[in-house]
């Protein structure tokens, strides 16, 4: 793939380097910076197709993918990575994404960055921008890069993606330099094989439901799920007797497996639900102990921690939940270490405003990895 894009971009490189530092003095006419990225967004244009159907998933930074008026219409990303997960800009971010719609599966993050101002409308030297990312929470769990580690972990499986150096600063215009003038699409080493662990929590989903799955990412739709409301928001108690129930199939022998094979005797298998709305976290605490699950917690995305199993209860059912929902799932996906499960109802999202959703609905369908129940 990089000898192809070399090859066949020699010429418009080459071409953009002599006209950069012209470009970047200011001394170009309106005319000229129009013809001058007209060249560039032609040249790339006619490796789109070589591009695309030669990747299966396309992994990119906001920046790579949406400053840039050439790679929104180029690269239409399955996984967006962003730096700013768990922050309270994060919102922002997911609004921005959401216009330029180049998502068809998740947007995850990679709260490591030393400084990230992506899609910030603050300079990356404001102080109030700097206090909110000392504050984030999550900041200090991943020690490594979230995209490196999920795909470390078997979460995403993909053979490239799009990469801007994570250690830019958050500068838009640096990550889109990079990328652009210098063709940043980097190989990834083919996926390891799947821990015991994974295996599995793979096995026994597969074998409660009756059907084959592929990852360890799943959706289980119940379809006549309802959400009540209440004083602290909503909570969906089919989506709670649901999660409950797999929870006491699978953790009783994914811990067993866990501890006969991690060199840490201390290590127990961590599982944790996470849910927007605090009625429901108090719902399932409440279901957990009448229930004897043990040793799992339920949380807002805002205090959700690691955990090697995160459960996401997608809550509402209706237009109105959709935009949380998305947000949840999106900042949610940072806190599981090796597998996941999406509990929802589908029968309004594919329906609504939020296409991002049902396309998420769809990749779960196209890779198998979704279960109807009931």
């Amino acid at each position: 793939m990089e000898g192809l894009i070399a090859e066949r971009l020699r010429q418009p490189i080459e071409k953009l380097n002599e006209r950069d530092a012209e470009l970047r003095s200011g001394i170009m006419t309106c005319m000229e910076k129009e013809d001058y990225f007209m060249f560039c967004a032609d040249s790339i244009y006619s490796l789109a197709y070589e591009i695309v159907s030669s990747t299966q998933v396309v992994v990119g930074t906001p920046a790579a993918i949406c400053a840039s008026p050439v790679f929104p219409q180029l690269f239409r990303a399955d996984i967006c990575v962003h730096e700013d997960a768990g922050s309270s800009s994060e919102v922002d971010t997911m609004c921005l994404i959401a216009e330029q719609e180049p998502l068809a599966c998740f947007l995850v993050g990679d709260p490591d960055q030393q400084e990230s101002a992506f899609f910030s409308k603050r300079a990356s030297g404001d102080a109030g921008f700097k206090a909110m990312k000392e504050s984030n929470p999550f900041a200090s769990q991943l020690q490594t890069s979230l995209l490196q580690r999920m795909v470390a972990s078997f979460m995403i499986p993909h053979d490239e993606y799009l990469c801007a150096d994570h250690r830019s600063n958050g500068l838009v215009g640096d990550v889109v330099s990079k990328v652009f003038y210098g063709n940043r699409i980097t190989a990834v080493q083919k996926n390891p094989s799947p821990s015991p662990t994974q295996t599995l929590f793979r096995d026994l989903v597969a074998q409660r439901y009756g059907q084959e799955l592929s990852g360890f990412a799943i959706m289980i739709n119940v379809e006549d799920s309802k959400e009540i409301s209440s004083a602290e928001g909503y909570y969906n108690p089919k989506h709670i007797d649901e999660g409950c129930q797999l929870l006491q199939t699978i953790l009783k022998p994914l811990r067993g497996r866990s501890l006969r094979n991690d060199t840490n005797s201390n290590h127990q298998y961590s599982a944790g639900v996470v849910t927007p709305y605090n009625s429901s976290v108090t719902e399932w605490e409440k279901a957990f102990q009448d229930e004897g699950i043990r040793h799992v917690e339920a949380h807002t995305p805002d205090t959700m921690p690691e955990r090697d199993l995160v459960m996401v209860d997608l809550v509402r059912s209706d237009d109105s939940g959709n935009t949380g929902d998305m947000s949840l799932l999106i900042s949610t996906l940072s806190r599981a270490n090796s597998c996941m499960i999406v509990v929802v109802n589908t029968n309004t999202l594919r329906k609504t405003y939020t296409p991002w959703l049902a396309r998420v609905v769809n990749y779960f369908e196209d890779k198998k990895r979704f279960i109807e129940v009931q």
